[in-house]
């Protein structure tokens, strides 16, 4: 999964532009002119576990479901800043980054890494 190239981090829940150009140390416009709208299909999006960081609130994952898909953004990061926004996922211990394959406005396929967080016996779907 590790590559030395740029790749696309697939953004669906609190990891937001402004909130990756805080972490990453980037102005708020680099962002989001390397933001690209798609959809991921074939998952849903849940809550799951309490976080300490968010005030004992569930955060966000995503789970397989054929029948659905979970409209967001990628961010096109470097090696680097995927490296940096493991530790603030906190990489393996809350959440695993695997490789997902995404569709762009235009139909368009691509391949794009996805934090999907380790089971939790506390689980929810949204309403």
């Amino acid at each position: 999964m590790e590559s030395d190239k740029p790749s696309y981090v697939y953004c669906y829940g609190s990891n937001h532009p402004s909130q990756i150009a805080k972490r990453l140390n980037l102005p708020l416009l680099e962002v989001l002119e390397r933001c690209r709208a798609c959809t991921l299909k074939g998952y849903r999006r849940a809550f799951m576990g309490v976080s300490k960081n968010w005030g004992s609130t569930s955060p966000a994952t995503v789970v397989q479901d054929k029948e659905s898909e979970v409209k967001a953004f990628a961010f096109l990061m470097t090696p680097e800043q995927i490296t940096m926004m493991d530790k603030f996922e906190h990489v393996p211990t809350n959440y695993q980054r695997k490789t997902v394959r995404l569709v762009d406005k235009e139909g368009n396929t691509f391949d794009g890494q996805l934090y999907q967080k380790n089971w939790s016996e506390f689980f929810e779907f949204p309403c």
